[in-house]
């Protein structure tokens, strides 16, 4: 047999006492680095030119999540899983950081069409791929 559900004032003061014993930073730091992988899988940074707007916008994704709180951030940057997507498309000063953050775990270097220079690679990605390759 089914418990009856709570309704009403009930159910808002479960609600409210829920709030006060229970607080995102409560969470294990290993069940908040979970929970922002799976974000950093399907919220990625991108970087979207606009044909109004000469100078491309990027979007950050899941990395807005080091903004949220000191702890988030901490979490964030201690956590070299985070940082192995590098998307070159996001310029020299993020794939730096990516590199600097990833550590030395292995890591995917992404390219797309924003890379190119012409029909070429961006003088900057070329010597990048030259200096790192042996760590991919």
């Amino acid at each position: 047999m089914m418990e009856p559900t709570p309704q009403g004032n009930e159910l808002e003061q479960i609600s409210a006492s829920g709030n006060d014993t229970f607080r995102i930073h409560d969470l294990p730091s290993e069940t908040l680095i979970h929970a922002l992988l799976c974000l950093r899988d399907i919220d990625p940074p991108v970087r979207n030119p606009s044909s109004d707007d000469p100078t491309p916008k990027t979007r950050l994704g899941w990395i807005n999540t080091t903004h949220v709180s000191k702890y988030w951030r901490e979490a964030i940057l201690s956590c070299p899983s985070f940082w192995t997507r590098i998307l070159l498309e996001l310029g020299q000063t993020w794939t730096s950081a990516f590199m600097t953050r990833c550590k030395s775990i292995p890591f995917d270097i992404l390219l797309d069409e924003h890379c190119l220079d012409g029909q070429t690679l961006s003088p900057w990605i070329k010597e990048f791929m030259y200096s790192n390759f042996h760590l991919a």
